[in-house]
């Protein structure tokens, strides 16, 4: 399907049964696009009615993401591997040998757009991040296989913009939340009522966190801007997406917890303490050889410490990114589906 006067793509997106993924095809349709949903596990019957084609498999296999991107005018690759811990080859196979596998099968296959859904914790060094833009280096040591692998993807992503015949983008969203999320929310919700919550020098540090639908628009416009005459002032390059209302990480999650019904978090231990404990429980849980994640680990106790908020001006000037749902929207949406869920 080429470009026509409508502007209307086909448009692979990989990931589908996930939060992102769900939120991204959801806005191509309401836009009058065609979707091929990739996905690996079963898909919800949500997705069944939403995409028009369903393809499962895995896309480690080269021979699945030619099949997948086959016609396609754009792949948004929304898929990978989440987490902080765990066998950094699991890591590797899900975060960058995919990206490559879809990088080459657009090749061989002339799809000429691709988006990449890349995260500001490849460009975390470990300190205080406030109001940084895309200048912002990688660092030269991870703490984490999830940053390093998608920091290693998002490379090759911008790397393989090479004019016409692939133009490729990166946008980094920030804390993905909202109502239908299973990790992040799930997660406080979970550790509130076990009592094991706590917040680290008493959650003052600034945060940005982004609403799922505001993060699925910036993707369905980067794919649109992508497919158009202007594509090249955006090809190449890496945009960090926000709600642009960075706020305490305590505001944030005193507003979640609200909105689930829990008690506010109480505790708070000191910063210097909460890193000591990390760099015992990834030693204990190595030496065991266990996958689980720990309790503490060296890479979330500086997410709990430090700043992370960022400038969003190049996504707004190059994409027309404007934040539709804002902070106190959003919440009041997840209280109503937590309500309905369950969950409060």
């Amino acid at each position: 399907m080429g470009k026509g006067k409508s502007g209307k793509m086909k448009v692979l997106v990989t990931g589908a049964t996930g939060f992102l993924g769900g939120a991204v095809i959801r806005k191509l349709k309401e836009a009058g696009h065609f979707v091929i949903a990739a996905a690996r596990s079963n898909p919800s019957e949500e997705l069944k009615r939403t995409a028009d084609s369903i393809l499962r498999g895995d896309l480690s296999d080269i021979s699945y993401t030619d099949e997948c991107v086959e016609g396609a005018d754009a792949v948004i690759h929304t898929a990978a591997k989440p987490g902080v811990f765990g066998d950094y080859e699991e890591y590797y196979e899900s975060n960058v040998v995919a990206t490559e596998n879809l990088l080459d099968s657009c090749r061989e296959n002339g799809v000429r757009c691709f988006v990449y859904t890349g995260t500001p914790s490849s460009v975390f060094d470990m300190r205080n991040q406030s109001g940084i833009d895309e200048t912002a280096p990688y660092p030269e040591n991870f703490f984490s296989p999830y940053p390093k692998t998608k920091a290693i993807a998002e490379r090759k992503v911008l790397e393989a913009s090479d004019g016409d015949n692939l133009r490729t983008v990166s946008l980094r969203p920030h804390l993905i939340w909202g109502p239908g999320d299973r990790h992040l929310f799930p997660r406080l919700v979970d550790r509130v009522k076990k009592g094991t919550m706590v917040f680290v020098n008493g959650g003052k540090n600034m945060i940005d966190a982004t609403y799922v639908d505001n993060a699925a628009d910036a993707h369905v416009l980067a794919a649109e801007k992508l497919f158009s005459d202007d594509w090249e002032r955006i090809s190449g390059k890496a945009y960090f997406i926000t709600n642009g209302e960075p706020k305490s990480l305590k505001e944030i999650l005193d507003s979640m917890t609200d909105a689930a019904g829990l008690p506010r978090i109480k505790r708070n231990i000191p910063g210097f303490i909460a890193y000591a404990a990390g760099i015992v429980m990834e030693f204990l849980h190595k030496a065991v050889g266990s996958s689980n994640e720990p309790l503490l680990t060296r890479f979330v106790v500086k997410e709990f410490m430090m700043d992370h908020w960022f400038d969003m001006s190049a996504a707004q000037r190059d994409l027309g990114y404007k934040p539709a749902v804002s902070f106190e929207e959003g919440i009041k949406r997840l209280g109503k589906w937590a309500s309905e869920n369950g969950m409060v």
